[in-house]
């Protein structure tokens, strides 16, 4: 039922596409005839990457072809057809495993290894299964340093806003000091000037008598 669901969705995504040129046609192509081919007919689905690929070809800047190359590969491989699946994400290898890192590298050492795996060629297997124990390990390093780079910048994030907090805190402490200093002083000029005024009115009555 998902399997069905999901696959209707693919194909609702390709034919709202179906007048795209490049990558907005390309993309869509490729993710039903994928899904169709590895979860349900093969040939029907191939016929979808197939045109894919032909689009692709246009990408030469990008990864595209390669790619597609790869989900054909992963068809194969997903029908037992482990010849077909080797040469396929084969064709695919040298430029995807140029690339520093892409979700698609993972997929195409588990599809080598796979395939490899199930024409009973151990060592290129083990091979390419050390390569997938690699790429985990280097997603998880990199996984942990972006984590620790996060815990880092909240630190500082809070370091910053106490450090602020301070600031306000000793700004208000200083003008509460200059405000408090002021309302002491006039007081005490009042109470002088009180004091002054009582004195002079005693002189005068004193004079007066």
């Amino acid at each position: 039922k998902d399997t069905a669901a999901a696959l209707a969705i693919a194909k609702q995504s390709m034919e709202a596409k179906a007048d795209k040129v490049g990558f907005e046609r390309v993309n869509p192509l490729r993710m039903y005839g994928a899904f169709l081919a590895q979860s349900r007919d093969l040939d029907s689905g191939l016929v979808f990457l197939f045109e894919a690929l032909t689009l692709s070809e246009a990408d030469t800047a990008g990864i595209a072809v390669e790619m597609t190359q790869l989900e054909i590969g992963k068809s194969y491989l997903a029908h037992g057809k482990y010849a077909e699946a080797l040469e396929w994400c084969k064709r695919a290898q040298p430029r995807l495993e140029s690339l520093p890192f892409h979700t698609s590298t993972e997929d195409l050492c588990e599809c080598l290894y796979e395939s490899n795996r199930g024409l009973g060629n151990t060592t290129e297997a083990l091979k390419y299964l050390e390569k997938m124990r690699e790429l985990e390990t280097n997603k998880n390093t990199a996984q942990m340093t972006r984590q620790l780079d996060m815990i880092s910048f909240d630190k500082r994030l809070v370091e910053d806003s106490l450090a602020h907090e301070v600031e306000l805190s000793e700004e208000q402490r200083s003008q509460d000091l200059l405000r408090n200093g002021l309302i002491g002083g006039g007081v005490i000029f009042l109470l002088v000037a009180g004091g002054l005024y009582s004195r002079t009115r005693f002189m005068k009555r004193t004079n007066d008598v």
